[in-house]
């Protein structure tokens, strides 16, 4: 894909539950939180596992590996059309992300592989590209 114009981005406003989701994307890993009960990962970060409501976990850096599950392309508030992603990770859950390719590239069913965004000094965010062969 070519080099795209630069788009404002509202940054989140990491707090206690999900600051070190944030400090491993600013470090180019993507954890997520891990249950030491059910050994199941979850996302979005918060306190209680939703499989066995145990309040035990840990962060855990992820493949970055998935594939595309849905996608949609944001054109009203865009200077080009931006590619939305719901990826599905190879460890279960599903993230909603930035497309770095063109829209005529997606594919459900797609594989796809984390990459970063650094969006300020202090945010850097997950999108994710084709996966490579």
């Amino acid at each position: 894909m070519s080099e795209l114009p630069e788009v404002p981005r509202l940054a989140p406003m990491p707090g206690p539950i999900n600051q070190e989701f944030y400090d491993g994307l600013n470090r180019h890993e993507l954890l997520l939180q891990k249950c030491t009960d059910c050994n199941k990962f979850r996302f979005w970060p918060i306190e209680m596992c939703p499989f066995c409501n145990s309040f035990n976990y840990e962060w855990t850096r992820c493949s970055g590996k998935g594939t595309v599950h849905s996608y949609t392309i944001q054109h009203a508030t865009m200077p080009y059309p931006w590619p939305v992603l719901l990826v599905e990770l190879e460890e279960g859950p599903r993230l909603v992300t930035h497309g770095l390719m063109s829209p005529e590239e997606i594919e459900i069913g797609m594989p796809v592989e984390v990459d970063y965004e650094k969006i300020s000094d202090e945010i850097t965010l997950h999108a994710f590209k084709k996966a490579s062969k």
